[in-house]
């Protein structure tokens, strides 16, 4: 049972780590949140080499690829919850990431979830100073409405 258990967690980081920080701009590829039926939040924790909090980020604007690679993917993340918002039901999935800060990153101001190489969510910010050692968390939490 521990083997299956870990081996789905290892399943899991290896399709959902990889993020893409500066990226080309991908808004041309994507669909603004906000016109969809999807609810998208993100937060974003930046640490030092020494592990202290130095800033957290929620990004203004969210996007996602109108693709069947976006439904894989949500597929493959387990349902937290089922909620009730704005007279519609929902599921929620909460995917975590993490990831060092090279050296030639000196400023994040945008994030994305990518899977099969492919950015699926992306969300912008105005911008954060960052240095070499950086660490990233990001917590993705992705509404979907049922039926």
């Amino acid at each position: 049972m521990k083997i299956i258990v870990f081996s789905l967690l290892l399943f899991a980081l290896l399709i959902l780590i990889p993020q893409t920080i500066f990226a080309d701009d991908l808004r041309k590829f994507l669909t603004p949140v906000e016109n969809s039926d999807y609810v998208v939040f993100a937060q974003m924790e930046i640490r030092n080499s020494s592990e202290y909090l130095t800033g957290i980020i929620i990004p203004r604007s969210y996007y996602y690829l109108d693709h069947q690679l976006t439904e894989q993917l949500l597929d493959q993340v387990p349902v937290k919850e089922k909620i009730f918002i704005n007279q519609r039901n929902y599921e929620l999935r909460e995917i975590t990431t993490e990831i060092i800060l090279q050296e030639n990153n000196h400023f994040l101001d945008r994030i994305s979830l990518t899977y099969d190489s492919t950015t699926i969510f992306y969300g912008t910010d105005l911008g954060y100073a960052i240095a070499s050692g950086d660490k990233l968390t990001t917590k993705w939490k992705i509404l979907t409405p049922i039926g």
